[in-house]
């Protein structure tokens, strides 16, 4: 029984997980995968109107010939370093989504007493 050679594939991931659950999972079907996790900001209303943010975690240079790509569905792709970066990216987005909305709540509170 003769073994295929893998063929290189280029898997990418929008949806928010583990930093790194998913690198593993593929690196153990074809290590010779190229994976970006690359959650989106944007919400329903980006993605209707094609203005989504993608937080991709990839290399400048990995990014640069993948951006067309991007920009059919959103309009900015940002690397933001290693796989898993896009990931740690898009909790820190909806941290400071969270303390904006929180701040917002608290001061309208305030002004109402």
């Amino acid at each position: 029984k003769s073994e295929e050679p893998y063929q290189r594939q280029l898997i990418m991931q929008f949806i928010p997980s583990r930093p790194n659950s998913s690198k593993a999972a593929l690196a153990t079907k074809n290590p010779n995968a190229l994976f970006i996790d690359a959650p989106v900001s944007g919400g329903v209303p980006g993605a209707v109107n094609r203005t989504l943010t993608f937080m991709a975690g990839c290399s400048k240079e990995t990014l640069s010939p993948l951006e067309s790509l991007f920009m059919c569905m959103g309009k900015r792709a940002i690397s933001c370093g290693v796989v898993g970066s896009g990931q740690v990216a898009k909790v820190c987005n909806n941290l400071i989504l969270g303390i904006s909305m929180t701040a917002v709540s608290l001061a309208e509170n305030h002004s109402r007493s």
